[in-house]
This record gives structure tokens, C-alpha cells and sequence, in this order.
């Protein structure tokens, strides 16, 4: 991020239901976060960060059970 904003991380199933979402905070730089998955059911996930501005961030994870 370039500027200090809220943004939204969504995590969705491979079917596109939403399984989490909260209001995260970016500084400027680099940012990371940590998210416990341990509740999830082995499969893929897709993993999106979408800022105000409606600009964002999209990746495909896996959970291995």
C-alpha cells in the first residue's frame, strides 16, 4: 500500500461462498497478516484484500487435511 486505508479481506471457498471476511488496516509498505484457518475444511480457497478504492489483491490458497 502507498497510503494508510482500510480494506476488506475476504475469504471464499472454490464455489465463491464467503467463509470470513473482516476490515483489515494498511500502512504504506509492506504489509502482513496472519489468519488462523484451522477451522477450515481441507480444499481450495481464494483469498482477496479489496481496498477502498476497489483496487485489490486476489490468490488462490490450499488447506491440507
Amino acid at each position: 500500500s502507498t497510503t494508510s486505508s482500510p480494506a476488506e479481506l475476504i475469504i471464499s471457498d472454490i464455489l465463491g461462498r464467503t467463509i470470513s471476511s473482516e476490515t483489515i488496516y494498511l500502512t504504506p509498505g509492506t504489509n502482513n497478516f496472519a489468519k488462523d484457518v484451522s477451522f477450515f475444511d481441507g480444499g481450495n480457497y481464494v483469498l482477496q484484500v479489496v481496498m477502498a478504492d476497489g483496487i485489490g489483491v486476489r490468490k488462490k490458497f490450499v488447506v491440507f487435511r
